[in-house]
């Protein structure tokens, strides 16, 4: 994760794919998935949507079968990014109802890379919803602070500030962007 987050995709994909590899070794079905959501969301970063997709489908199915819901939460934020960042909205605001559902239960991700709230804001942004993205963002902002989701906060502060910039307030767009930066 932590190498994922820097920007240092190859180290990542290198870790990842050593992780399942030991995972396959020792037949384990929990660890396979969390390898796999691990390569999906670093696939997402790099870009390649299609193996991310793959990886979090298989993973999503598999938790699901062992009934993890916070490794379903992960899977679900992973795929609804996917749906949204390839234009597949209709998809991801299927899965975003799902998540919510785990939200409401206050579940959130296991893995310390949280991206649930974020893949909502972004799929509202991907179809003109800026105030949606406002309406949601705003107070789950607040709750990952006061939770210390540091880096949650950071993707949310970027996201409202899309949102706000999107809806003509160049102003706060601005006090968003420039709060983010001390979280960067």
């Amino acid at each position: 994760i932590a190498h994922r987050v820097q920007g240092n995709h190859v180290e990542a994909l290198r870790l990842d794919s050593d992780s399942l590899a030991l995972a396959e070794r020792i037949s384990s079905a929990y660890l396979i998935a969390s390898a796999k959501i691990g390569l999906g969301m670093t696939y997402l970063s790099r870009g390649n949507r299609a193996a991310a997709e793959a990886n979090l489908l298989e993973a999503h199915t598999t938790v699901g079968q062992l009934g993890s819901d916070i490794d379903t939460y992960d899977t679900l934020a992973g795929l609804v990014l996917v749906g949204s960042r390839t234009g597949r909205t209709d998809e991801a605001f299927a899965r975003i109802a799902a998540l919510n559902e785990l939200i409401d239960r206050g579940l959130y991700s296991s893995l310390g890379d949280e991206w649930g709230h974020a893949a909502i804001l972004e799929t509202h942004l991907a179809v003109g919803q800026a105030a949606e993205a406002v309406t949601i963002g705003t107070p789950a902002l607040e709750k990952h602070e006061r939770d210390g989701y540091r880096l949650t906060a950071l993707r949310l502060r970027l996201l409202l500030g899309q949102a706000h910039a999107a809806q003509g307030d160049n102003e706060v767009a601005r006090c968003y962007w420039e709060a983010a930066l001390t979280y960067a």
